[in-house]
This record gives C-alpha cells, sequence and structure tokens, in this order.
C-alpha cells in the first residue's frame, strides 16, 4: 500500500468486524491510517437495511481510527448470494 502511493484504502467493514470477532488480526491492524483515509464498504450487505447498519459501523471504525472528519462510504447491496 505504501509503494503504491495511494490516498485511500476500501475495507469491507463486514469482513473486518468478523475477523475481529473471532480474533484474527485483518486489514485495519496494518494499516498506518493517520496518512490513508479509510474507505468503508458495505460489501456482503443483501439489503437496505443491512447496508445502513454496516455505512453506521463503517463510519464508527474511521471516528476510532482518529479520522473524525471521513464522510466516505463505498455502497455495495447485492441481492443474489451468487454474487457475493
Amino acid at each position: 500500500i505504501q509503494k503504491s502511493e495511494c490516498d485511500m484504502v476500501t475495507v469491507a467493514v463486514r469482513r473486518a468486524q468478523q475477523a475481529k470477532l473471532f480474533g484474527s488480526s485483518n486489514l485495519i491492524d496494518g494499516i498506518d491510517w493517520k496518512s490513508i483515509w479509510l474507505l468503508p464498504n458495505t460489501a456482503g450487505c443483501q439489503n437496505v437495511e443491512d447496508a445502513i447498519r454496516v455505512a453506521i459501523l463503517g463510519k464508527e471504525m474511521a471516528k476510532k481510527l482518529g479520522q473524525v472528519d471521513n464522510n466516505f462510504i463505498k455502497l455495495e447491496v447485492i441481492t443474489d448470494p451468487n454474487y457475493l
């Protein structure tokens, strides 16, 4: 990520939360968030209600990383589980 000189990294909030629940490390733990913006992603959501809930979790995740002005969200709602 550092070599690419990117300014933003997309993180699937749902997957990051699941990894934490099972005690695994995830992408969140390995990045210096002072120099890169988090782009929370609602990947894995199959309906609007779930996407809104995950988007709110993403916003809270950004705040915990010190990005209180981060208002970005990548919205994905895919209703067909064959494509998740």
